[in-house]
């Protein structure tokens, strides 16, 4: 929906009188005059305080929601879900759920890498806005006020122009045209008025999508914690695909589904700088394991399971303890 239109009065009654046009009304005009000025400041003031909110194709503004209008528990998982590093920096080393400042924007990683000379988000999800929400917030809480000021100032003009109407009645059979005129006014008031509460009612649609969005996400990667939940942060059954960083071991996990699995299907060598030649593993299985079916595993002994913890080898699967 695009921005309502700004309502300038088309007839100056005032003027009228002041010029002695024929067929001009003998109600107060001055007064009309000021009630219609009135009805054009309030949804002229409502129309720009819309415009903070809304792009002009009917879609929230961009940024416009920060984490402090989220829930409580929401933003716990903003500040505990990554490793902060500070403003993003060029040729660093960065990891999955590091998080960076760059452009007065929070960045959350998603893909290891090192950053090159620019910026590069494909790497990186956003999750703080460009810091002017809690203005535009005010500005909202204004133009709703607005909005109540600029009805009551329309059914004023509207009763304004009834008593226009019946006064010119008894008037010579000119009068009728300002009356036409003050009604013409008033519903073209009344047209703006609705307009804007359906762009109002629009904007608030697109802010309870984005809070859907958050929520997808927010099932999606758990965040750090040390050891492997059982539960999203919602407290329901886990999602296939879902993510969590082990801040005990330091590596991103994924949920396949039944178990859950180191992201990328384990780290590579490590070593000096340029001589990656070792494999490092623990030495204890602390949690549930299931090797997938027709693939074999190795591991570097020895090997301790914990009491409980159980390790299932499919048909067609190996696992080999070196």
């Amino acid at each position: 929906m695009s921005y309502a239109p700004n309502y300038s009065p088309t007839v100056g009654f005032a003027t009228e009188e002041t010029n002695n046009v024929a067929g001009r009304s003998t109600v107060r005009t001055t007064a009309i005059d000021n009630e219609f000025a009135n009805v054009s400041s309030s949804i002229n003031a409502l129309n720009t305080n819309l415009k903070v909110l809304q792009r002009d194709d009917g879609k929230p503004k961009d940024l416009l929601i920060e984490p402090y209008a989220l829930s409580e528990q929401t933003r716990a998982l903003v500040v505990t879900g990554g490793n902060p590093r500070g403003d993003w920096v060029v040729t660093t080393d960065y990891a999955i759920g590091d998080v960076v400042q760059h452009s007065s924007i929070a960045y959350l990683c998603h893909t290891a890498h090192s950053s090159g000379g620019a910026f590069n988000a494909s790497f990186w999800i956003a999750i703080s806005g460009d810091g002017a929400a809690a203005t535009h917030a005010i500005a909202a809480a204004a133009s709703e006020a607005a909005a109540a000021a600029s009805e009551s100032a329309a059914e004023a003009a509207a009763a304004a122009a009834l008593a226009s109407q019946n006064a010119a009645a008894s008037s010579q059979s000119a009068a009728s045209t300002s009356a036409t005129n003050a009604q013409n006014s008033a519903t073209a008031a009344a047209a703006s008025s609705a307009s804007a509460s359906g762009s109002a009612s629009s904007a608030s649609i697109d802010a309870a999508s984005a809070a859907a969005s958050w929520d997808s996400f927010d099932d999606r990667y758990l965040g750090s914690k040390a050891s492997a939940p059982s539960v999203d942060n919602d407290g329901n059954a886990l999602a296939e695909g879902a993510l969590y960083w082990n801040s005990t071991v330091k590596s991103m996990w994924v949920w396949n589904g039944s178990s859950w699995v180191v992201a990328g299907g384990g780290g590579g060598a490590t070593g000096s700088p340029g001589n990656p030649v070792f494999y490092e593993n623990d030495q204890t299985v602390t949690g549930n394991y299931t090797i997938t079916t027709n693939r074999n595993a190795v591991t570097a002994g020895p090997i301790t399971i914990n009491a409980g913890v159980s390790v299932v080898i499919p048909a067609g699967s190996t696992w080999h303890v070196l």
